[in-house]
């Protein structure tokens, strides 16, 4: 008993022991808690006293920063203005707001504009003034900084000020521009200043003001007595007094080769520096560079005048050849301008055979672009007739034009282009005033005088080559989606040419292609259309369905078709009794945009295409050639009987139509009266009419028409406001040509 209670202690101690060793090890581990508690405690403390104290030290700084700057001249109002202009700058400011704001801005720079316009915040001040200042306090401002447009141009905050006043102040610009005169030549040079030179030049000057700007460059003289009286060209200045022809060309010459080396401003946009050039490669010439060549060649002065040299063949003026050095390599960089392509086409014609492949390498890479420009569409013009090489033109320039692989480049689009259509036209009919403006075949006639010396290959042979080798590329690609070309004015040109350019059969698949897109209704295509839209709708899915997904393409299909609808909207004339409100004003019409959508037989443009396929061209001043002549009574032909084939099923429907919606189907009434006034008439075609007159309720229904159309028209010469249809035609003018169609169709009975 005695040890069992021994034990019982034992184990009571030895517990007693455990419960004292936890209990330690509690206060140790509390004791470091209490330990880590202070030393972020203190930790915390020190960070907050450090952010306490950089906030106070940022605080003193700009503190500091901004008593520096009131101290400085005009500190305080540029301050004041500063905090205003935060305000008068935000777009979605009220109105009444920005007016209360100018006026105060206005109060506090009145009489200080010049003393602050040359820092870039205070630039910006005054940039803002006369955005949203009204006509009086922006001839203040334009007033108080007279004198000072060259100064502010050369600055680097300051032009824009300078350019302002040009846009906001147009009755201040003549005076501004008059602060340039004498410091043309000078300001050319500068970083700064080229840059207001150039929108002067582009945008604001009228064309005595350029010839002002521009006759600095003749002379000293030039300089300082300006011809108020009455502007001159180059040309004109020279044949009044050709004496100082060679001073002036030489003066100009050095003046080009300082703007065109390397140290020099960039001369991609300068359209001065480019009319320079066109004029100085253009000067009537042979006594003007002779002059030059002499002052340049004082030996060669002296032997001409001693002796009596007979006539040499044509040679290349030294100051243009020289001139070519520096430019046979900035053509790209040029050709944009109306005067910069002017100067690239003289280049090319002027080159040596070595110096036409050295430009050919340098345009190819950029020939894409080139040929949807504006005006440098026109120097690949000349390549083509000036260049002897076919083969290097047919694999550098063509192939690249033709090639998918190249970046950037759509054939497809290229064909529907504005620009590069032209190119393609100019290779199929070459110089044809039809498709390429008056002034490009006139400056084109006038290059002749020079090609006929440099280039040795014959015109036609070198067209030849060159056509022959596009005919094959065009139709592979108008063969693919031909009723997509059909719609695009553009491709339509090409089309056309394209047929009539080849009197064999290599055009018969384009031409059945054409032949079928006409088959079928109105309705069978919208249905076709929309079924379409389903499959790409369905293949965007994909094979899951997503509800959401799903949605969201249907939705951005029916957006596209309101804007579509909007866009038809806008093109008609807006009724004068509408107000502003209800209906959008006519915005200005891309004339690249075109409607491609519809029936090729109700689409306006693809229906005057079919229609000149069977008639050809006519005109009264047209006069054709034997084989082009041919070739369209081919055409004709070849197209009439495919079309009819085409139809054959459909004549009644869309005679009807004509009748029932002359405003829509005018372009297929044309159509029918091409066909009957041709001898590709088919006996079907004739039939199928016969069948409908058969009843007499088409008659019926034509002659009703007519009545009613010319019982509108008797309204509308009473006075009433004519209806426009889609195409700005009247109704009456609809009608009459399915009368005309129903006519011939009964003069050939």
């Amino acid at each position: 008993m005695k040890m069992k209670i021994e034990e019982i202690n034992s184990e009571s101690e030895s517990h007693y022991s455990e419960d004292e060793e936890l209990n330690d090890v509690d206060e140790e581990i509390n004791d470091d808690n209490d330990e880590e508690m202070d030393v972020a405690e203190s930790a915390t403390e020190k960070d907050a006293e450090a952010i306490e104290k950089s906030r106070q030290s940022r605080a003193a700084q700009k503190a500091l920063l901004k008593q520096r700057k009131e101290q400085k001249q005009h500190g305080e109002i540029l301050t004041q203005a500063k905090s205003i202009w935060e305000q008068l700058r935000q777009r979605n400011a009220a109105k009444k707001d920005r007016e209360r704001l100018m006026e105060k801005m206005m109060k506090l720079i009145q009489g200080h504009v010049q003393d602050i316009i040359f820092k870039h915040d205070a630039s910006r001040i005054i940039q803002t003034c006369l955005k949203y200042g009204n006509a009086k306090q922006r001839g203040l401002i334009a007033t108080e900084l007279k004198g000072k447009a060259v100064e502010l141009s050369s600055s680097k905050y300051g032009r824009f000020i300078v350019l302002k006043i040009l846009n906001y102040c147009p009755q201040h610009r003549a005076d501004l521009i008059k602060e340039f005169y004498g410091q043309v030549r000078k300001l050319m040079r500068h970083r700064e200043a080229s840059v207001v030179l150039e929108e002067i030049y582009a945008q604001y000057a009228n064309s005595q003001q350029r010839s002002l700007i521009v006759e600095e460059f003749y002379g000293p003289e030039f300089s300082v007595f300006k011809s108020l009286s009455g502007t001159k060209s180059l040309n004109e200045i020279l044949q009044t007094d050709p004496s100082k022809a060679g001073a002036v060309l030489k003066f100009l010459q050095e003046s080009l080769n300082h703007l065109l080396s390397k140290s020099a401003v960039d001369i991609t946009s300068q359209t001065i520096v480019h009319r320079l050039l066109h004029e100085f490669l253009t000067t009537d010439a042979p006594v003007v560079h002779s002059s030059l060549d002499n002052l340049l060649n004082p030996k060669a002065r002296e032997e001409s005048s001693t002796t009596e040299t007979p006539k040499k063949e044509f040679q290349i003026p030294k100051g243009v050849s020289d001139m070519m050095e520096f430019l046979k390599e900035q053509l790209v960089n040029i050709l944009h301008t109306r005067d910069g392509a002017r100067v690239s086409q003289l280049c090319i014609l002027y080159a040596t055979p070595k110096d036409r492949k050295q430009i050919i390498k340098t345009v190819k890479e950029f020939v894409v672009k080139i040929s949807r420009e504006q005006y440098g569409h026109t120097v690949l013009l000349t390549l083509f007739e000036s260049v002897d090489d076919t083969v290097l033109v047919q694999k550098a320039i063509l192939g690249t034009l033709f090639d998918p692989k190249v970046k950037d480049n759509d054939v497809r689009a290229m064909i529907k282009d504005r620009y590069a259509s032209r190119v393609l036209l100019f290779l199929l009919c070459g110089r044809n005033r039809k498709y390429l403006p008056s002034f490009v075949v006139e400056e084109l006639e006038e290059y002749d005088k020079i090609r006929k010396h440099t280039s040795k290959k014959d015109d036609e042979i070198k067209t030849r080559e060159l056509r022959e080798w596009v005919i094959p590329q065009l139709l592979s690609v108008l063969e693919n989606d031909t009723e997509e070309f059909l719609k695009n004015k553009n491709s339509a040109q090409v089309m056309c040419e394209l047929l009539w350019s080849v009197k064999d059969d290599r055009c018969l698949r384009l031409i059945k292609k054409i032949a079928e897109a006409a088959k079928g209704t109105v309705e069978e295509y919208d249905a076709g259309v929309k079924s379409a839209e389903e499959a790409k709708v369905n293949q965007a899915l994909g094979d899951s369905f997503h509800a959401v997904k799903k949605l969201k393409v249907k939705f951005d299909a029916e957006k596209k078709d309101m804007e579509k609808i909007q866009k038809y909207k806008n093109k008609m004339d807006v009724d004068d009794d509408e107000s502003d409100d209800e209906l959008p004003k006519k915005p200005k019409m891309v004339e690249d945009e075109q409607d491609e959508s519809g029936h090729v037989l109700v689409n306006r443009t693809s229906t005057l295409t079919i229609k000149t396929l069977i008639s050809g061209e006519r005109g009264p001043k047209l006069s054709l050639d034997a084989n082009r002549k041919e070739a369209q009574e081919n055409t004709s032909k070849l197209f009439s009987k495919s079309l009819q084939e085409a139809i054959s099923k459909n004549v009644s429907y869309w005679l009807n139509r004509c009748v029932e919606d002359p405003a829509r189907s005018n372009g297929t009434a044309f159509i029918f009266l091409a066909l009957l006034e041709s001898e590709s008439i088919g006996k079907s075609t004739v039939d199928s009419i016969t069948a409908i007159s058969k009843d007499g309720g088409f008659e019926k229904k034509l002659l009703k028409a007519v009545a009613t159309a010319k019982e509108n028209g008797k309204q509308e010469g009473a006075g009433k406001k004519r209806k426009s249809t889609a195409d700005g035609a009247t109704e009456k003018g609809k009608v009459i040509v399915i009368e005309q169609v129903w006519q011939q169709y009964k003069s050939m009975k």
